[in-house]
Order: structure tokens, then sequence, then C-alpha cells
């Protein structure tokens, strides 16, 4: 659920990162500040998308909980946690 806006500060970030790399001279070291800032900017976006997506995801689960899908409650919150499917031992 990545935003429109992030898209474009991700397109932003990356034509100031090459012409950044490909410049001379003193012309670096302002595209250097620009590039920064862009960062800065594209990861503050990322968090704020990211925390969308989690609470739209803890909706989905308490509206599952109210329905009594408990399979699909679990899934959801192991998708949030972020816990990987450990292979059983043979």
């Amino acid at each position: 659920m990545t935003s429109e806006e992030t898209w474009k500060t991700i397109a932003e970030r990356t034509t100031l990162k090459t012409q950044k790399n490909s410049a001379q001279g003193d012309h670096p070291a302002s595209l250097s500040v620009l590039y920064l800032q862009k960062h800065r900017k594209f990861k503050n976006q990322t968090r704020i998308d990211k925390c969308k997506f989690i609470e739209a995801k803890a909706e989905q689960a308490e509206e599952s909980a109210k329905k009594g899908v408990s399979r699909l409650v679990y899934k959801i919150t192991n998708d949030i946690v972020g816990r990987a499917k450990v292979p059983k031992v043979q």
C-alpha cells in the first residue's frame, strides 16, 4: 500500500542520485543536500504508509474477529507480526 506521493518521491530521489553521481566540481555538494532532503521525506512517507497498512490490517482482523473467523484473524496477526513459518524437522 505505497501511496502515489511516495512513488513520486522515490522517482525524484532516484533522479537526484544519478545527477549527484554524474556531477563534477562543487555541484555535487548542493545535490547531496537536495538528495538528503528527498531521502528524509521518503523515509517519513514510508513510515506513514506502513502505519496506514498496519492500521488497515488491524481493522480487518477486528472485523474478522467479530464475525468469528479465527483462522483469518490468526493469519492477519502473523502478517502484522512478521513471523516466518518454521518448517518441521523430520
